[in-house]
């Protein structure tokens, strides 16, 4: 299985990712605000000094935007300046002007909060687009920048009921991520435990068969020590062996000796019978002359 390599699980990752996004969504923001003021501009419909005054501000948080994201580029408080820029370009513009693009500017910068999975956060920058888009609204209306009839009236509790929307998706964004990140936790906690008994019983496997190694060792040397005396004991056998086929040869040849000496014997005694005899009949025949003398 191949290994892969999530990056984004490294929150400081995830927040350099969104940081990019952030200015580049905000950078099309101050875009879109910065051609409506210099086209109104160019047809005479607008005062110079607003014109010159939002361009400084959205030059000025440009600026500081960029020093944020250059100190730090995974420092999550990138959206809460983006957050304060929008605001202050939407009042300016919102007091001045009768414009109404400019409430996406608020829907937008709620929407890039969510991915950041701060729910105070969350909750503070839908306050200040609730209280941006109410000072808009009255200050139109008190103005008469705008018309409160019942179209805009509509438009007005739509728009609102969409920035309430987008926290409460943004709030269950934020507990559904809560809950699928401590799951996850939970479940590593548990492959963590099942990893560290398997550890320990390796280890006890290990330790057991080390254990088991001695052992065989010891028999292995007692066993040599056995044969070792068992070759002792068959040499001793079988020089005894060798010393009863021996006596045994020699008990044979001292038979055989006996037996000839028996022979020997027999044959001598029937020599001394013989010459016995011999020597009465000289006698004999002696005492015989003597008598006819």
């Amino acid at each position: 299985m191949d290994n892969v390599n999530y990056k984004y699980n490294d929150i400081n990752e995830r927040y350099k990712r969104l940081n990019h996004f952030t200015i580049l969504s905000i950078s099309i923001m101050a875009v879109v605000v910065l051609v409506y003021l210099w086209l109104k501009l160019a047809n005479g419909g607008i005062n110079k000094s607003l014109v010159y005054g939002v361009t400084a501000v959205v030059a000025a948080a440009s600026i500081i935007n960029g020093i944020i994201n250059v100190k730090n580029k995974s420092n999550s408080y990138l959206s809460i300046a983006a957050a304060i820029d929008v605001y202050i370009i939407y009042i300016l513009i919102g007091l001045q002007t009768d414009a109404t693009f400019i409430h996406y500017m608020l829907f937008g910068i709620l929407i890039l909060q969510i991915p950041y999975y701060r729910k105070r956060r969350m909750l503070y920058t839908t306050i200040g687009a609730i209280v941006s888009f109410i000072l808009v609204l009255v200050m139109q209306a008190v103005h008469g920048v705008s018309a409160m009839d019942v179209n805009a009236f509509c438009q007005a509790m739509l728009e609102l009921s969409v920035i309430v929307g987008i926290y409460f998706a943004g709030k269950i964004s934020i507990a559904f991520n809560g809950d699928a990140l401590g799951a996850a936790k939970d479940e590593q906690e548990r492959v963590n435990s099942i990893l560290n008994d398997v550890l320990n019983t390796s280890n006890t496997v290990k330790n057991e068969t080390a254990r088991s190694t001695q052992l065989m060792d010891e028999l292995v040397t007692s066993t040599k020590s056995v044969a070792g005396s068992m070759n002792e004991i068959s040499d001793a056998a079988y020089s005894t062996a060798k010393s009863i086929e021996e006596q045994n040869t020699m008990t044979a040849h001292i038979q055989e000796a006996i037996a000839q000496t028996e022979s020997k014997s027999v044959e001598m005694v029937s020599i001394a019978d013989s010459s016995s005899e011999s020597v009465q009949s000289c006698l004999l025949y002696t005492s015989d002359a003597a008598d006819e003398a």
